[in-house]
């Protein structure tokens, strides 16, 4: 049985019925926070396009103009991730910073601020995260070691 292409936090409902509750719940605050996500980018490219137009966006983000048509419209699309639409906020001008503010993640806004100057290399490690692997369990244990040290140093 061939499965549909889906967002990775998307579950089969299959799949649901072996989740524990915590599984479950992590995977709808995903969901959730996909959504608000792409709810910032369309506005973002709403306003862009009202700028210019839908094909110059297109252009910008490196898309077809029958793609940003389709999501202006309200067709999310099954294919995209949450780091291409990170990167695609970049290049329509937006900040991670600035998105997690607008989308009700303060805390999360205010460290992003002192990272603003280092966005690329942000949105390359929520590439690797994303991808799993053994690339992503190496960065997860290098920042396990680093905040260690930080904690070992500060007592």
């Amino acid at each position: 049985m061939k499965l549909p292409k889906e967002l990775p936090w998307q579950l089969e409902e299959a799949d649901n019925l072996s989740k524990t509750p915590e599984e479950e719940m992590k995977a709808m605050d995903h969901q959730n926070l996909f959504d608000k996500v792409w709810q910032y980018l369309i506005n973002l490219m709403k306003a862009e396009a009202a700028k210019s137009n839908e094909t110059q966006v297109a252009k910008r983000i490196g898309v077809h103009p029958t793609t940003v048509g389709r999501w202006l419209k309200g067709d999310r699309g099954e294919g995209i991730k949450l780091s291409e639409c990170l990167k695609i906020v970049v290049k329509l001008g937006g900040t991670m910073a600035g998105m997690a503010r607008e989308i009700g993640y303060e805390e999360a806004a205010k460290i992003l601020e002192l990272l603003d100057e280092d966005e690329q290399f942000m949105l390359g490690i929520l590439e690797i995260m994303q991808r799993g692997g053994p690339e992503a369990e190496k960065l997860k244990y290098e920042v396990a070691f680093l905040r260690k040290s930080i904690v070992d140093r500060k007592e």
